[in-house]
């Protein structure tokens, strides 16, 4: 998969993605540009500032629609149309092996007997992190869905993936450097996937807080809410968001449950 992005970015190399910027004043450039300059692609400020925003929604639109309807199972229209349930990719046994407060159960012999922790043994991040194999999936989703609205905009194909791979680039990073750490497993390195290394030093930014405490909650209400990870957006748009007011009451009353039976069993000895 990384030859994949290493190609992909000759190409949009060889394609001249390195384009002049220019403002648009009047219909007339800022400066006088040779015959053979004017060939390369040029684009205006206001295409560039219209196409941030629409990537950024194109990318919380697909990792709401990934964790909500695949990682969670929830396309039962599959089921009922073709007999086929589609696994998740190991994200409901991670949920399954997630106490609330975000520790996992791998220090539970019982729960490690499961079929479902035998599943995520196969996975020394127990399916926490975005690996090379599976972020080069999430490419070839972004092309299906990014690359006609950005067609629409006016980008080229070639142009646009150069849009998507930082973008890409950026959500794995994120997420690599936030979700496996804060479920108490290690980084991934850059031989497996996306180098948690490189904004791990931003776990305690205000941003990073904000983002592992929403996505506590998601863990905390079973995942029924709370679907967007790295790039808030879309819970609030289709209703799904779950505010920390809410979530925060609920997780205390389930560690007080949790607690219970210990305090009991100190208090007999």
């Amino acid at each position: 998969m990384r030859l994949i992005f290493f190609v992909t970015a000759l190409l949009c190399a060889s394609q001249g993605l390195a384009f002049r910027v220019r403002s648009m004043v009047g219909g007339h450039t800022a400066s006088r540009v040779s015959t053979k300059r004017a060939a390369l692609p040029v684009v205006s400020l206001g295409l560039v500032a219209k196409t941030v925003p629409v990537m950024y929604s194109l990318m919380s639109f697909n990792e709401y629609i990934t964790h909500r309807y695949y990682q969670h199972t929830d396309l039962a229209i599959f089921k009922r149309l073709f007999g086929i349930k589609l696994s998740g990719g190991g994200h409901v046994e991670h949920h399954a092996e997630t106490r609330d407060d975000m520790s996992l159960k791998t220090n539970d012999p019982r729960w490690m007997k499961s079929p479902a922790a035998l599943m995520l043994d196969a996975d020394v991040y127990r399916g926490t992190a975005f690996s090379w194999s599976v972020t080069g999936l999430m490419f070839i989703q972004l092309l299906l869905t990014c690359v006609p609205v950005m067609h629409v905009l006016g980008w080229s194909l070639m142009a646009s993936i150069g849009w998507i791979i930082p973008y890409l680039g950026l959500h794995t990073l994120v997420w690599n450097a936030l979700h496996p750490a804060m479920h108490g497993l290690p980084d991934i390195g850059a031989s497996e996937g996306p180098p948690a290394a490189l904004f791990a030093r931003f776990r305690t930014s205000k941003l990073f807080q904000f983002l592992e405490n929403n996505h506590i909650g998601h863990h905390v209400v079973g995942g029924r809410g709370n679907y967007n990870v790295c790039c808030p957006g879309c819970d609030n748009l289709f209703g799904t968001f779950v505010p920390e007011s809410k979530w925060r009451a609920m997780q205390t009353k389930s560690l007080q449950q949790q607690q219970q039976p210990k305090e009991e069993l100190l208090v007999s000895a």
